[in-house]
């Protein structure tokens, strides 16, 4: 009896887990389709690099009222930060649609500030924020970065935007590593097979 109660307990937590709505996340889709690639993409040094930000607030169907009464996941609302680090900047941001934007001052522009307050119809589903520009010309590498801030989902309710990497510019030393790495994994190899 305490067996099957406790297997409950679990495949309830396993479905209301995989029910439940995620946060939302912005990132950078490279072909600039909406598609989110698995990983932070590697972006090579250049005085201009474009970056396709994107939200998705998730893929729960939307009943009853958007932006009043709803349940699933929609965007009504956010507030988003994305900061450059390291040696690269931000050269420029063209927003889509009502997207209001700030970034830091002109002299070290490293800290973009995106809002969106809805002034008609809500968008379902992935949304593109704007084209980010990047210069990562600097000699070490760097990361861009969402800092979080806040959307408010399908109920008006509040929901945190994790902080993540959306691409980086890898340092000089990081290639002298991996083909330090791979040189040394062959000459292993090479003395293995020799004997």
């Amino acid at each position: 009896m305490t067996r099957t109660f406790w297997l409950g307990a679990v495949l309830a937590l396993i479905v209301a887990a995989g029910g439940a709505a995620g946060a939302p996340i912005v990132y950078h889709s490279p072909g600039d389709t909406g598609d989110r690639p698995e990983f932070a993409p590697h972006l090579p040094k250049a005085s201009s690099v474009t970056l396709h930000l994107w939200l998705d607030p998730g893929s729960l169907p939307i009943s009853g009222t958007l932006c009043s009464n709803a349940t699933g996941d929609a965007s009504c609302a956010y507030d988003l930060r994305v900061q450059v680090q390291g040696d690269s900047k931000i050269v420029s941001f063209t927003p889509i649609g009502d997207v209001v934007q700030n970034i830091t001052t002109t002299e070290n522009p490293t800290m973009l500030r995106a809002n969106r307050l809805t002034n008609g119809a809500p968008i379902i589903g992935k949304q593109k924020i704007g084209t980010l520009v990047v210069d990562t010309t600097g000699p070490q590498g760097g990361l861009i970065e969402v800092t979080g801030v806040h959307s408010l989902g399908a109920a008006l309710q509040l929901e945190s935007i994790p902080s993540n990497t959306i691409a980086y510019v890898p340092e000089p030393g990081e290639l002298v590593l991996l083909v330090s790495g791979l040189a040394g994994l062959a000459l292993l190899h090479r003395l293995r097979g020799t004997r």
